[in-house]
Order: structure tokens, then C-alpha cells, then sequence
């Protein structure tokens, strides 16, 4: 079986692909906001209102993220113990 290799990221073709979806999204009165989460490390996309400035969707949701934390934390824990 042949494995795919990924090619590496290049951080200008992700700011400009970024900065595309981020105008589509003011034409609609949405804003699109890429933020890392401080607690996971893991990259979180919220749409946003544009007028009102709230935020319409989150991907991945806040508990998503949350019971993560959670799981990984108890996957230490199980790990822990059996060391």
C-alpha cells in the first residue's frame, strides 16, 4: 500500500486563501475569524454577524474542544496509572 505524503504548507498560500474566504464572507455580512485555541492548541473557525458581532457558528464547537481536553486528560490519567 502506498502512503500519501503531504506536501509542506506554505504560509503565504494559506494567509491568501485565508484573506479570499474572509472577503466572501464580508459580501454575505459574515466574518470568518481563524483563531488557535489557547487551552488545545487546535485551529478554531467562528462565523460571525457582521453587524451584530455574534458569533453565528463555531467549528469545531466549544464542548468539541472541551471533551477533548477532557479525553486527552483522561487518556493520561489511564496511562499514567498503567506505567
Amino acid at each position: 500500500m502506498v502512503q500519501k505524503t503531504e506536501a509542506p504548507v506554505d504560509p503565504k498560500r494559506v494567509t491568501d486563501a485565508t484573506r479570499k474566504v474572509e472577503e466572501l464572507f464580508q459580501t454575505v455580512r459574515r466574518n470568518l475569524e481563524f483563531r488557535e485555541d489557547p487551552s488545545s492548541g487546535r485551529l478554531v473557525v467562528s462565523v460571525i454577524d457582521a453587524e451584530s458581532g455574534e458569533i453565528i457558528r463555531q467549528i469545531p464547537p466549544e464542548q468539541m474542544i472541551r471533551m477533548a481536553e477532557h479525553l486527552e486528560q483522561m487518556n493520561g490519567l489511564l496511562l499514567g496509572e498503567r506505567a
